[in-house]
């Protein structure tokens, strides 16, 4: 609720401010020093109302491109025992700046092939030895009251005889506190996403496993 109202309060500051300057410059006919102020006034106030209602893609990840070490870890520790592709491990995963789920599974070669034959699709494409990595555009999502809601994105990557699927979520933890109510802070700062690092922050407890093979069939 606080950060609802702290918001709100703050843009209607600003856009009375922005409504004063504007008038001021337009029918006061100040002096240069005062004009040129109005000027600043005016351009802030635009940049942080921008800053405050557009929802813009961030598009490419910051990721530490060295992968291979990171999923070797992933896949040894935590693929299923199983050859059955449509069998996947889910488990949650939380870092410093980001947290998300990790799926693993063997590789559906036919999926494989479908999704690298369209790479061109994705925003990042990382290849690390044998490791290929898809990483999709960071969207920025707003909830109802404007409020920055979340900031997404996911990376495929295929290596070998497995498949991990990574979907993470930007927290807002690294910025002064009421910034982050009246716009996004990954603007201003994201982590690099480390393979490494969720590896290492994966929690053992949270496994979900998702067995594909039952869609469809009948009690």
């Amino acid at each position: 609720m606080f950060g609802i109202v702290f918001r709100f309060v703050v843009l209607i500051i600003i856009v009375v401010l922005l409504g004063i300057s504007i008038k001021t410059l337009v029918k006061a006919k100040p002096a240069k020093k005062q004009k040129f102020i109005n000027i600043i006034i005016i351009f802030v106030c635009i940049v942080f109302l921008f800053l405050s209602f557009i929802s813009l893609d961030i598009k490419k990840l910051r990721i530490d491109k060295n992968i291979s070490k990171g999923i070797d870890v992933i896949s040894g520790k935590y693929l299923p025992e199983t050859d059955i592709p449509q069998i996947y491990s889910i488990y949650e995963f939380d870092c410093d700046g980001y947290y998300g789920t990790v799926s693993v599974s063997k590789i559906d070669e036919e999926e494989k092939k479908k999704t690298l034959n369209n790479k061109d699709k994705f925003e990042l494409i990382i290849e690390d030895g044998t490791t290929v990595a898809l990483c999709t555009r960071v969207a920025c999502v707003r909830d109802i009251y404007g409020m920055p809601k979340k900031c997404v994105g996911d990376i495929r990557i295929f290596k070998d005889d497995t498949r991990i699927f990574i979907k993470y979520n930007y927290k807002d933890v690294k910025i002064l506190g009421p910034i982050k109510y009246l716009t996004f802070t990954q603007y201003f700062y994201r982590d690099t996403v480390d393979i490494e690092e969720i590896a290492d922050s994966i929690v053992l407890d949270s496994l979900d496993v998702l067995d594909k093979t039952r869609e469809g069939s009948s009690n």
